[in-house]
């Protein structure tokens, strides 16, 4: 059996954790194939990054990490129950830090009196993330010694941490010499050199020219936004607070109401918050309708929505069928005040150099995903080429698993020029010509780790590669997308030419069925076909024709990856044979055009994920309605009177990824 090496990258951030990690193999075919996790809340929230909280319990031992301690939290704080425990929120940010005289670094805990050592939580949170990650890809059968263990730590102005990292990692059991500790700063550079477009000075006949990398981290461009702001709101969001503040005050100013208004449940506050960060993160951002942002609102909420705001307002905001739409205009200036200090601060740096030798620049950090991000910049910058790679919000974690690899091959050759992080931002300056060079990463510990690594490549469980775009979590967006936009305008010109409402609700939902019904059974029928066509008995009467799972699953890999490819026949074999499974017009079939065939490419992208994603249209009318699953539009009842959307799981009987819509009666 072939074996190899695996490089696994842990980043414990200020505001958010990860880890990302590959084999030799997949970095020698595709050096950024690599492997990230989901994380998952409670209050629906699911990201590769789980939030920098912790909670000790009352004799300050372990209890529980990320977004299951803030969750635990949040829990407290809604059932208004006393604590024992000890919650640190963010804990690797400063403001919580306090040092003893005899130089020991304290972090004070959110909710009571009890600092504790900053080294005991990087401690437990080592600890917590090396059994995690372990767990993952228990069945490849991982010994630790196998591993090359990449730490990232935080450069940070007063304190170095870099000794409290390594002895975390130590007392875990990991060899000494298996371990590599990688600044943030060189992290973000080895990403960049996988990501840095190539050619662009060659044919343009330009040299010398300089690329810069400008961290858009949270922590910097919103400060010491914490729960003070929204004492019962989840902070996976925590660097929204200034655009939720903006957003709201503009709200209050024009028509006199506030997003928040009413809702004092954590679950309608999450998702509000949840639903906002999607949209801007740009999917929902459409010329063609309107040139809005589109935000569900909870149930109880719309009847006091409608009192200020209404599908005909002309001053910003629009309700529309539970949506609350938000013009771009206000976007765009709540995002020019919230990126103004960071805007400052690279006008301060490009002085400093001679601004006709950049040509780039590249935004990571986790304000870089959304599109009015790069929106601002661009114009604030048009003769600078703004690029945003894709998860650029990790660019620090998936450059430490490069980076590791890079340390490996023995790529360590470096020309790269580094300006420290300062106390807005993080930014350095890279040479072209560095960009396609590796780094020589001279804050390790250990300059030459004597690593002996081997690892089966088996396929491990509930890993993603981060680079695909065709994930669940892009195609519950899409799905959402696909609810706030097209169906909202569809159904209201529907309306709009006299079909009756609660009929037309019907008329989409069964287009919607339909299409998800046609994309199980067309994935199903594929991939049985080629099963059967490679199986060696395959044409022998008698003979049943099935495959061991080791060789289907880079089949429906493969199929998974090129799913775009078989779209278009796809579609076009839909809309000629929809007419004969539904009642529909002609006219009807040319309004819903743009409809019917996002519904194929959402329908279609969940059938080719493995496990299938689960889309449920039928529930027990008899039964309450789960507020957890569903949310309601219409009807003041607590029974399901009909359907008006589906919820989306993972799989079937699996996480919720988004709720249903119902009418209640």
């Amino acid at each position: 059996m072939d074996r190899t090496k695996l490089v696994v990258a842990f980043n414990i951030g200020e505001i958010y954790t990860g880890y990302t990690f590959s084999t030799t193999a997949q970095f020698n075919d595709d050096p950024m194939k690599i492997n990230s996790i989901s994380w998952h809340s409670q209050y629906n929230r699911m990201s590769e990054q789980t939030p920098s909280s912790i909670i000790l319990n009352a004799e300050k031992g372990f209890q529980s990490f990320g977004f299951e301690a803030e969750d635990q939290y949040l829990l407290s704080c809604e059932n208004n129950k006393d604590t024992n425990f000890y919650f640190f929120q963010h804990f690797l940010c400063q403001t919580n830090w306090f040092t003893e005289k005899n130089g020991e670094i304290y972090v004070n805990p959110l909710n009571r009196v009890g600092p504790v050592l900053l080294q005991t939580l990087i401690r437990h949170s080592v600890s917590y993330l090396k059994t995690h990650f372990l767990n993952e890809i228990q069945k490849s059968q991982i010994a630790d010694d196998n591993i090359l263990w990449v730490v990232v730590y935080p450069e940070l102005d007063k304190f170095d941490v870099r000794l409290i990292f390594l002895e975390a990692f130590l007392n875990t059991g990991i060899d000494r010499d298996n371990i590599l500790l990688v600044g943030e700063s060189l992290a973000i550079q080895a990403f960049a050199r996988y990501i840095e477009p190539s050619g662009n000075y060659e044919t343009s006949g330009i040299q010398n020219k300089s690329t810069i990398i400008l961290n858009c981290a949270k922590t910097q461009i919103c400060p010491n936004i914490s729960f003070q702001k929204h004492l019962q709101v989840a902070t996976n969001v925590i660097g929204m607070s200034s655009v939720v503040d903006d957003i709201d005050s503009i709200m209050k100013k024009r028509i006199g109401c506030s997003i928040f208004t009413g809702l004092t449940d954590i679950n309608s506050r999450c998702d509000v918050l949840c639903w906002l960060e999607i949209a801007l993160e740009g999917s929902v951002f459409r010329q063609a309708h309107g040139s809005h942002v589109g935000i569900k609102i909870p149930s109880h909420l719309i009847e006091y929505m409608r009192k200020h705001v209404t599908r005909f307002s002309n001053d910003g905001f629009k309700l529309q069928f539970g949506v609350l739409r938000i013009e771009i205009a206000v976007i765009h200036e709540v995002f020019q005040n919230a990126l103004s200090p960071l805007m400052d601060h690279l006008k301060r740096e490009i002085n400093i150099f001679n601004t006709g030798t950049i040509q780039n620049v590249i935004l990571v950090g986790d304000f870089s995903k959304f599109i009015m991000t790069k929106t601002v910049f661009r114009e604030s910058y048009p003769q600078f080429e703004i690029i945003v790679p894709s998860n650029s919000y990790m660019a620090a974690t998936i450059g430490a698993t490069l980076a590791g690899h890079e340390i490996l091959s023995g790529k360590k050759h470096s020309r790269i020029l580094y300006i420290p992080k300062m106390s807005i931002v993080g930014m350095l300056h890279i040479k072209q010509a560095a960009l396609k060079s590796s780094s020589n990463f001279r804050t390790s510990i250990n300059d030459k780790p004597a690593v002996k690594l081997s690892i089966d490549t088996g396929t491990t469980t509930n890993v993603s590669y981060l680079p695909d775009l065709i994930r669940p979590s892009k195609i519950a967006t899409k799905l959402q997308d696909l609810y706030e936009s097209d169906y909202a305008d569809i159904l209201e010109a529907i309306v709009g030419k006299g079909r009756d409402n609660s009929k037309s609700e019907e008329f989409l939902l069964q287009i919607l069925h339909v299409a998800y019904d046609e994309c199980r059974k067309q994935a199903h029928a594929q991939i049985n076909t080629i099963t059967q066509a490679l199986h060696p008995t395959c044409g022998i009467d008698g003979i049943e024709t099935s495959l061991p799972s080791d060789v289907v699953k880079p089949l429906i890999e493969y199929r998974r990856k090129n799913a775009l490819q078989y779209l278009p026949r796809l579609i076009k074999s839909f809309v000629e044979t929809l007419p004969n499974m539904v009642d529909i017009s002609n006219a009807q079939l040319l309004d819903c055009t743009s409809f019917i065939e996002k519904s194929i490419e959402c329908c279609w992208l969940m059938c080719v994920t493995e496990p299938p994603m689960f889309l449920k249209f039928e529930w027990n009318k008899s039964e309450q309605i789960d507020l957890d699953q569903l949310d309601i539009e219409g009807g003041d009842g607590r029974n399901v009177d009909s359907m008006r959307w589906p919820p989306l799981y993972l799989h079937e009987n699996g996480p919720l990824m988004n709720k249903g819509v119902v009418n209640a009666k």
